[in-house]
Order: structure tokens, then sequence, then C-alpha cells
């Protein structure tokens, strides 16, 4: 195994630095998308918001390094109709991304990511005889793997799936849409 681990670790060395192609070091990405929150608890789940912003250092055209920033928001039904639960989460995640091809229009590049949650969720029950609500807040390590395309070194288009620490309860997939600054080739 650790044989093959080296002779991965050198192939993708050896390759990294035959690229020619000269870029910006530092970029930066704002944009907002779709959260699909997986119905993993037996109950119906709404689409719902999310806004983000990353730096990321480029060590050469294919690997790049950078720390995003997110929020996002659904709801899903809690027991039944007369309840709605609203999970926001706020992201803080670190992305290794590898870029498989450069060309002018399109770049195409997947990575892991490995951050921190923190989660506040309220229950807001309806019809009873009076409207309550209970609030919980949570905050969890997590894992994430991305991959997507950059157009023009402009415009990045990304699905995410995140992975919280405790597994199964704000776990989701997202579609995004990024707006790039810097990092352009010379």
């Amino acid at each position: 195994m650790r044989k093959i681990v080296l002779l991965l670790s050198l192939f993708l060395t050896f390759f990294q630095f035959m690229s020619a192609q000269r870029i910006g070091r530092i970029e930066f990405e704002v944009g907002s998308g779709e959260v699909c929150p997986i119905n993993n608890l037996g109950r119906p789940a709404y689409n719902g918001a999310l806004i983000f912003g990353e730096i990321r250092y480029n060590f050469n055209p294919k690997f790049d390094l950078g720390m995003n920033v997110m929020h996002s928001a659904y709801d899903r039904d809690y027991v039944d109709e007369h309840s709605i639960h609203s999970v926001r989460d706020y992201n803080i995640t670190v992305f290794a991304d590898y870029n498989l091809r450069q060309s002018e229009l399109a770049n195409v590049f997947f990575g892991p990511g490995i951050g921190w949650t923190y989660t506040y969720e309220r229950t807001n029950f309806y019809g009873w005889d009076e409207d309550q609500s209970i609030a919980c807040r949570e905050s969890l390590p997590m894992l994430a793997a991305r991959m997507g395309i950059e157009f023009l070194d402009k415009l990045r288009v990304s699905f995410l799936y995140q992975i919280p620490y405790d597994g199964y309860k704000y776990q989701y997939t997202a579609i995004s849409i990024g707006l790039v600054f810097g990092g352009k080739k010379k």
C-alpha cells in the first residue's frame, strides 16, 4: 500500500510541474446557489438557498487550496404538516482542488474539503392551542466533496456534498454559481 501511495504522489508531482502555463496566485470567488437537503429523517425536505465567499491560493495550474465561508438555509417538515423545521448552517471549509484539464474555455476541477459547521435549527409548531417553537444550536466538524467546471477563468459552476460529523441529520447536496476575481492565466 505504501508503494502505491508513493508512486501515485510521484506521478502527480511529475505532471503538476510539466505545465508551462503561468497563473495568478490568489483568486477570490463569491456566489450563490441552491441547497438540496438529503431526506434522511423520513420527512419531506424543501430546497433552500446558499451564499458563499472563497479565497484560493494557486500553487500551480493543477492544484489550489482555498478557504470557503458559506451560509445555507433550508426547511423540512418536522412531524406533520403543522410543524416546520428550519435549518441555518454557517460553514468554514478548507478545500484542496485538483484541476483535471486547463483550456481557454473550461477547466474541470474536483477536491475534498474539511471544516466546521455551526447549525442553528428552529422548529415551529402551528395549529395547536398556542403556537410554539423550539431552538437548538450545534457545532460540528464536517467533510465535504465538490466538483465543477470553471468557464473562461471567471465563472465557476460547482456541485457540493457535505457530511457533518453526526452523519445523517444535516447532510445535503448543493449546486452553486460563483464569479471569480483574479487568478487568471498570464
